[in-house]
């Protein structure tokens, strides 16, 4: 909790961060359908960022619904920079849909990917300074995008699997 606090401490002290975050935390995710262009007619890439985003956000809203931990707003040491439902905070549902598609990306386009990289991060982080999620929530988020990004990656390299859906290799059509 110490670094989402110290995170959180941030809030009201600079009104560009502040609004800057509010971008960040709020906005920023629907960016992400900016990328979905870069996958082109690529079958396999397709899959992997479609099944890797829904799975990763059923697995995020299954973990949700059985683990409930209280968003960090409501503890007073914390400070609410954007109004939210006080529904549970772990996973961050916004980390784990920015890493879905920007894991998949990265491992499609490498230097894209980064960039998809890096912009989940500041999603995340900008949660944690809004006092939306505490720093282990987007790190879980994050952590079920990866494991299940990498999961789909091996399925979908499986060559049963490439044959029953006529998927070609990464990069090739």
């Amino acid at each position: 909790m110490s670094l989402s606090l110290a995170l959180n401490s941030l809030v009201g002290k600079y009104a560009l961060l502040d609004a800057s975050t509010i971008f960040l935390a709020q906005y920023l995710l629907y960016a992400f359908a900016l990328f979905l262009p870069a996958f082109g007619r690529n079958k396999k890439a397709w899959i992997q960022v479609a099944s890797t985003f829904l799975l990763s956000l059923a697995v995020s809203k299954s973990i949700s619904f059985l683990y409930y931990v209280p968003r960090p707003f409501l503890n007073p040491s914390f400070n609410q920079l954007i109004p939210h439902i006080s529904d549970g905070s772990f996973p961050s549902d916004h980390a784990t849909m920015a890493f879905a598609v920007a894991i998949p990306l990265y491992f499609q386009y490498k230097q894209l990917g980064i960039l998809a990289l890096i912009l989940a991060s500041l999603i995340s982080v900008a949660r944690v300074i809004t006092g939306i999620h505490y720093f282990s929530d987007v790190v879980g988020g994050f952590a079920i995008a990866l494991v299940i990004a990498i999961g789909m990656k091996k399925c979908l390299e499986v060559k049963a699997v490439e044959k029953m859906f006529h998927l070609h290799p990464y990069g090739k059509e």
